[in-house]
C-alpha cells in the first residue's frame, strides 16, 4: 500500500481542518481522505498507515483505515477509532459513520459543521446541493463531479441524487473530463472509461482505462476492466480464435475422440447432452477424458465436419457460447455399414491461461440425421 504514495495527490486543500495529530499526520490524513473520497481505497490506506506511523494519535487516519477495509476487520478498526481521542469534527464524522448510509446526509447537515468533509456528506441530500458544494469547493470537487456525472448520464447517481432536468450525456462527459483535468486521479480515468464503454466506444474506454492503469499499476484495481475493454475492441479476433479451436476439435480427421486432453477445461464441471439423447452427463476433467476414450472405442469416424460456426461472447469476453452443425459418417462397433451423422450443436468455451477450452456441449439429431450411440460408461 505504501508504494501507492509515489503517485501524488493533486490538491493540498483540506477535507478536515480540525484533525488530530501533528502537522505532518494531519497532512497525510487529509490525503488519505482525498483518496477515500475518490474511491481509491488502496492509496487511502497507504496514506492512512503513513499518518499513523508519523503520529499514532491521528484519529482521522484510523477512521479512513476502518472505512476502507470492509468486513470484520473494519468493525475492529472502527472500535479502535472509537476509543481514540477525537476533535469535534472527527467526533461528528465518526458518529455519522455509525448510522446507516441513508441517514448520513441528514446527520451531516444537522451537525452544523462547516468542515468540507462534513458538508460534502451533507450535500448528498440532493443533486442541486451537491452541485452547489462542488462550485464552492472547487479544489476538492472531483469526487462530487464524478457523482454528478454518473447522475447526468444514467439519471440517478450515488445516494439516488437525480438531475432535475433529466439525463444529459454532453454534460456528463464534460464533468468526467473536468474530474480528470483537476485531479489526475486514476479513478477519474476509470469513471470516464465506464462512461465511454456504456456508449459503445470501447476504443476510447480502453485508452482511458490504460491511463488509469498507468497511474496505478501496482496491484491495480484497474486491470480487470482494461482487459475487458481490450477484448471488446478485439471481438473479431477472439471469435476467430474460438472458431479455430472448435474446428481443431471436430474437423481434424486424424484426431480421435480420445484425444481431448488439450481441449477440455480444467477445474470446472464438464457437462454434455449427447446426441443419443441419454440423460445429462456431468464429469470432472479426469472422468471426461475416460468418457471420450470409451466413446472412441465404440465408433470409428470416417469423416466429420463442424460448419456454420457462430461465436457469441459473454460480457467480459472470457466466455463464448458457440452454435454450429455437425455432419459426417462413422462406423459403429458391432454394426454393418456406415451411419450418416448430422446434428445441431451448442457449446460453452472458457478462457483459461490465454487459451480456449470447452466445458459444456449439447448435441441433437438434425434434419433427418443420426447422432452417436449412447456411451456405456
Amino acid at each position: 500500500m505504501l508504494v501507492a504514495l509515489t503517485f501524488s495527490v493533486s490538491t493540498n486543500a483540506q477535507w478536515l481542518n480540525d484533525a488530530s495529530g501533528n502537522k505532518k499526520a494531519v497532512e497525510l490524513s487529509n490525503k488519505a481522505i482525498d483518496c477515500m473520497a475518490n474511491l481509491e481505497y488502496g492509496r487511502a490506506q497507504g496514506y492512512a498507515m503513513s499518518a499513523l506511523s508519523v503520529d499514532p494519535k491521528a484519529t482521522s487516519a484510523q477512521i479512513v483505515m476502518a472505512w476502507t477495509t470492509g468486513g470484520p476487520v473494519s468493525e475492529e478498526l472502527m472500535k479502535e477509532a472509537g476509543a481514540m481521542k477525537k476533535t469535534d469534527s472527527e467526533q461528528i464524522w465518526y458518529d455519522i459513520l455509525q448510522k446507516p448510509g441513508a441517514e448520513h446526509a441528514g446527520l451531516a447537515k444537522a451537525s452544523g459543521s462547516s468542515e468540507p468533509l462534513i458538508t460534502y456528506i451533507a450535500a448528498y441530500e440532493s443533486y442541486e446541493a451537491l452541485e452547489a458544494w462542488a462550485k464552492s469547493n472547487t479544489a476538492i470537487s472531483g469526487p462530487a463531479l464524478n457523482s454528478l456525472a454518473y447522475a447526468d448520464f444514467s439519471g440517478s447517481g450515488p445516494r439516488n441524487i437525480t438531475p432535475p432536468d433529466g439525463t444529459d450525456e454532453t454534460r456528463a462527459e464534460e464533468r468526467f473530463k473536468s474530474y480528470i483535468s483537476m485531479t489526475g486521479s486514476p479513478n477519474a480515468d476509470d469513471s470516464y472509461a465506464e462512461f465511454l464503454a456504456a456508449k459503445g466506444d470501447f476504443k476510447g474506454a480502453f485508452d482511458a482505462q490504460m491511463s488509469a492503469y498507468q497511474k496505478l499499476n501496482f496491484v491495480s484495481p484497474y486491470t480487470r476492466n482494461l482487459v475487458v475493454y481490450w477484448r471488446k475492441n478485439n471481438q473479431d479476433g477472439i471469435k476467430e480464435a474460438v472458431t479455430k479451436r472448435v474446428e481443431a476439435f471436430y474437423n481434424d480427421p486424424s484426431r480421435l475422440d480420445d484425444r481431448v486432453e488439450d481441449m477440455l477445461a480444467k477445474g470446472v464441471s464438464i457437462t454434455e447432452g449427447m446426441s443419443s439423447l441419454q440423460p445429462w452427463i456431468i464429469d470432472n476433467y479426469e472422468m471426461a477424458l475416460k468418457r471420450y476414450a470409451a466413446q472412441g472405442e465404440q465408433i470409428d469416424w470416417i469423416d466429420r465436419e463442424a460448419y456454420d460456426i457462430d461465436v457469441h461472447l459473454g460480457p467480459y469476453g472470457d466466455v463464448a457460447v458457440v452454435t454450429f452443425y455437425m455432419r459426417g459418417k462413422y462406423n459403429a462397433k458391432g454394426s454393418d455399414g456406415s451411419v450418416e451423422y448430422h446434428t445441431r450443436a451448442s457449446e460453452v468455451w472458457v478462457l483459461q491461461d490465454n487459451e480456449w477450452y470447452m466445458m459444456h456441449s449439447n448435441f441433437a439429431p438434425y434434419d433427418g440425421g443420426t447422432g452417436i450411440p449412447a456411451v456405456n460408461r
